[in-house]
């Protein structure tokens, strides 16, 4: 639909608490589902993570938190402010990289 209407679209594979981030920093972890469904999607696209790049337009994350030893939720799922800023700051590299934007 994107290109379509001639707009460029970003895909971000975003960090999730249930892959690549210790457990132990995380403030609500027993609120974590232990047969939650990211677990094997999230594994599963690893997997397949350079055909996944290969796609345009598609940005993988999610594992950027790993060795991150501190808490980036604020509840579940949802991230602390500094994880939003460094998830923002990475987006905007990519973008810049990708030379979207207008000067």
């Amino acid at each position: 639909m994107g290109r379509e209407f001639g707009i460029r679209t970003l895909f971000v594979w975003q960090p999730n608490p249930e892959y690549g981030y210790d457990l132990r920093f995380h403030l609500f972890s027993s609120q974590l589902d232990p047969l939650s469904p990211r677990r094997e999607g999230y594994g599963y696209a690893a997997e397949n993570r350079r055909s996944l790049e290969s796609v345009p337009g598609f940005l993988w994350l999610a594992d950027m938190q790993a060795g991150l030893e501190k808490p980036l939720y604020v509840d579940d799922v949802h991230y602390t402010a500094e994880m939003n800023r460094l998830i923002a700051g990475r987006i905007a590299e990519d973008i810049r990289r990708r030379g979207w934007l207008r000067r």
